[in-house]
């Protein structure tokens, strides 16, 4: 009976020492950060522009981590924004007409001056994501969770085009919508392990990059074209990108 008692004992310590290790969730924080080529406007005379975003979502990640059961499980939440961006051409003069000939007189070219602005709108619906748990394997080199596509959020782009010339404007607008999709590659980044982990993902505008032209003249005949061009650039991080073009997320990260 007394060996008994000592050997419960003993296995009630080692219990008690026995090497656990509680699930923690690593929250990641900030802002997306528009890459320059996010959005190029080009005119007739081959020049260009990027156009820079005045805000942008923010976004929220908490990537939870599981040892004794290897699991994972990637969530968070994407804010909506409203952004505007605004381009103006430079000036140029182009021949608009012809003076009414008085014979003799031959017809004179007729000169105006003018330039075009366009407006973009972008508006980005935010939402939540969740990847539910998932099973932490090992690829040979890194450790990796199988979830490659995650959700899809949507936005608009309003576009105002306007020509003016001589005092005279013309103009319309275009509305166009998109989506962008979340995805990861399910690569885990334990390098600062405990204190720090992330999971490299990356939000696609689907179907990539659209080119947008505009062409328009005001009531005088001057006329002018730009070319809205929004492109995909990936950017190797293990950040979030975001594509209105392709965005960087910068994050401030902490750990909870």
């Amino acid at each position: 009976m007394k060996i008994t008692k000592i050997l419960l004992a003993v296995a009630a310590s080692l219990l008690a020492i026995a090497p656990t290790h509680a699930a923690s969730t690593f929250v990641h924080t900030g802002n997306v950060v528009p890459l320059p080529e996010a959005i190029r406007i080009a005119d007739g005379n081959g020049l260009q522009s990027p156009l820079v975003m005045v805000s942008a979502p923010s976004i929220t990640t908490n990537l939870m981590i599981d040892p004794d059961s290897m699991t994972a499980r990637f969530s968070g939440t994407v804010g909506s924004s409203t952004t505007t961006l605004s381009y103006t051409s430079v000036t140029t003069e182009q021949r608009i007409g012809y003076t009414t000939p008085s014979f003799p007189n031959p017809p004179e070219p007729i000169f105006a001056s003018g330039f075009a602005t366009i407006n973009v709108t972008l508006s980005f619906t935010g939402g939540t994501f969740d990847t539910g748990v998932q099973n932490i394997g090992w690829n040979g080199e890194v450790y990796t969770i199988p979830t490659t596509f995650i959700a899809t959020f949507s936005g608009t782009m309003a576009m105002d085009f306007s020509v003016t010339s001589g005092g005279q404007t013309n103009s319309f607008t275009r509305n166009m919508n998109f989506n962008v999709s979340l995805f990861t590659f399910g690569v885990l980044n334990l390098d600062d392990y405990p204190n720090d982990a992330s999971i490299d993902t990356r939000l696609y505008w689907t179907g990539g990059g659209t080119l947008t032209t505009f062409s328009e003249s005001a009531p005088n005949g001057f006329g002018k074209t730009l070319y809205v061009n929004s492109v995909v650039v990936p950017e190797p991080s293990s950040a979030v990108l975001l594509s209105a073009g392709l965005v960087g997320l910068a994050f401030k990260r902490r750990r909870a």
